[in-house]
């Protein structure tokens, strides 16, 4: 369990660089910042919004039963892993929503908003989300800073900030892979999963969707789930170890 932790921590703290880095540096979001990939980091913030982020958990689930497989893991030990998938990955996203009911923080976006259409946040978050929807339609329609493609996606996603929901996933995810699937040294894969990760946290902040402190704890808790996730699966882990 040692080994794990050492690994789930090791893989937290390579995930918090980016968020801890846009937070030391100051950097604030703001509608005017012109990224010309934008787009791309869109793409990316795609891959984890519904519905495409079941699709993912999909890929990536399935990408992981066959890596184990290949590595010799019987019927009950695939099983597992997938409960383990399934506990980590969407139980994260209930306490991420438990976490937001709490906490209410406002998105930045949500914040410019309201500056421009002349009211206050709360007037905002009390109107029912198809209100929020329409004013976001609204006060963006004319705006040539704000694309189409984000004024949808604002529209969409016009709940509460803190934590990162898209960032947990995708850090549930990278994480998970670097736990089961980097214990047997399938490095490409880890790697590439955590890439992924780290843009789509970065696509949270640049869109206006979270501040750095958002994805920040999003990771934390994605390794504290992790962490608790594996004492479960003590069995799973421990014979995955005499496989290496």
């Amino acid at each position: 369990m040692y080994k794990v932790l050492k690994t789930v921590t090791t893989g937290v703290l390579i995930l918090l660089g980016l968020p801890l880095l846009v937070r030391v540096s100051g950097w604030h979001w703001q509608p005017e910042n012109t990224l010309p990939f934008k787009p791309v980091l869109f793409a990316f913030t795609e891959t984890v919004t519904r519905p495409w982020g079941i699709l993912t958990s999909l890929v990536l689930g399935g990408w992981l039963l066959w890596l184990r497989y290949r590595d010799g893991a019987g019927r009950w030990a695939l099983v597992q892993t997938a409960l383990l998938a399934v506990l980590v990955v969407w139980g994260g996203q209930g306490i991420n929503k438990l976490i937001k009911h709490y906490v209410q923080e406002p998105r930045p976006y949500t914040l410019w908003i309201s500056t421009v259409s002349g009211t206050s946040v709360d007037q905002f978050y009390h109107l029912s989300r198809q209100q929020r929807a329409q004013r976001v339609e609204r006060v963006t329609r004319s705006d040539p800073a704000i694309p189409g493609w984000l004024r949808q996606h604002w529209a969409y996603e016009t709940g509460y900030s803190f934590p990162s929901g898209h960032s947990m996933f995708a850090a549930c995810w990278a994480l998970l892979m670097l736990v089961v699937a980097g214990l047997k040294r399938h490095y490409v894969t880890v790697t590439a999963t955590f890439v992924w990760a780290i843009v789509v946290m970065g696509s949270r902040m640049a869109l206006g969707m979270h501040w750095p402190r958002d994805v920040i704890m999003s990771v934390i808790v994605a390794g504290m789930t992790l962490t608790v996730a594996c004492t479960l699966f003590r069995g799973l882990l421990r014979e995955h170890d005499k496989r290496e």
